[in-house]
């Protein structure tokens, strides 16, 4: 709605109204670094997953060993 400045009609700005109007929300993170997070917690889960092989296939190799030894 126009304005009245003086003798003159002044239409508003409808970019600056319309920022103004706009609902702000909560912050969240983007769905792009959402999607990198996962797959990010994704690698992090195989690496750990093939320590935890390495470290079985040690103590298997270990316990080998210790057998034939007795």
């Amino acid at each position: 709605m126009p304005r009245k400045i003086d003798n003159t009609i002044v239409p508003r700005n409808p970019v600056a109204r319309a920022a103004s109007k706009r609902r702000a929300g909560v912050h969240e993170r983007s769905r792009t670094s959402e999607r990198q997070a996962q797959r990010n917690q994704v690698t992090a889960m195989r690496d750990d997953w093939r320590d935890d092989l390495e470290f079985e296939a040690s103590l298997k190799s270990d316990n080998v060993e210790t057998d034939d030894e007795s």
